[in-house]
């Protein structure tokens, strides 16, 4: 795309819930089919590659409203949503829950789980 916005090309013609770039490649967020998000990254030559399905994080189902954003640096992406943030290897898709925030149960007790590695 022109600065003036012109040669605009659509490269994903799916709902795309976020996307960034690192300068070389664009990163593309999508949900998919009601059930998974994608991440797909395309050159800016317009080839595009699926990187990694992002499954439903411990039978719990993800709605497309609650991801906040994501980041994607040295292999790793960082998916934030409501009360989670997750880092999902690119390699190899591995999952790992970073953070999760505080919850306050009904007779005010709180529960915790953070996981650093």
């Amino acid at each position: 795309m022109n600065l003036d916005g012109s040669g605009c090309e659509l490269l994903v013609s799916r709902l795309c819930m976020e996307f960034m770039t690192d300068g070389k490649w664009l990163y593309y967020l999508v949900y998919e089919d009601g059930e998974n998000f994608v991440l797909y990254k395309s050159s800016l030559d317009g080839e595009m590659d699926c990187l990694v399905h992002l499954n439903v994080w411990g039978g719990e189902e993800i709605l497309a409203s609650d991801v906040w954003s994501f980041i994607v640096t040295q292999g790793q992406i960082y998916v934030i949503n409501d009360d989670k943030i997750r880092r999902i290897a690119l390699t190899t898709g591995r999952e790992t829950l970073l953070i999760e925030r505080e919850k306050v149960s009904e007779n005010g007790s709180r529960d915790r789980e953070d996981t650093y590695s």
